[in-house]
């Protein structure tokens, strides 16, 4: 597995949006795990103040590494989903360079890479065909899918 983040994500996102720009790599089942928690990004090179409109967020995402150039390949450096002709923000893919040390038992205690059960690549990475699966079988409630 590789370890991605997935940075300069609009403040107005919300999973939902994610799934959309990243719904063909979403529905293959691409995404190891790819759950999105609104974790601001630290960004040394601007200052930001809370209420700053410009703040953007990033995700820790988990993917085959045999997928992991085609990811970087499509998605690192293009427009977001929404806006894309309005929006002057890029998607930003960066390579987490993994130690096989404490640095990876780290990785995988963040809330990114423990969804709940219910969505096993998490919010952004599980495919509609398991959401669906789960309203089925009165798992989930129908409102869940958007």
């Amino acid at each position: 597995m590789s370890y991605l983040v997935v940075s300069n994500i609009p403040k107005c996102y919300r999973s939902a949006d994610l799934r959309k720009h990243f719904k063909q790599f979403t529905e293959r089942g691409g995404f190891g795990c790819f759950h999105f928690k609104h974790r601001p990004e630290e960004r040394p090179d601007v200052e930001t103040t809370q209420e700053d409109q410009t703040q953007t967020f990033c995700c820790v995402i988990r993917i085959e590494e045999a997928v992991c150039n085609e990811f970087l390949e499509t998605y690192h450096h293009k427009k977001w989903y929404l806006d894309p002709n309005k929006s002057e923000k890029n998607c930003k893919v960066g390579v987490a360079v993994i130690i096989r040390t404490k640095i990876d038992d780290t990785l995988r205690k963040l809330p990114e890479l423990n969804p709940p059960k219910v969505m096993p690549a998490g919010n952004v990475g599980t495919p509609s065909k398991t959401f669906l699966s789960l309203v089925n079988k009165c798992l989930l409630p129908p409102a869940i899918i958007k």
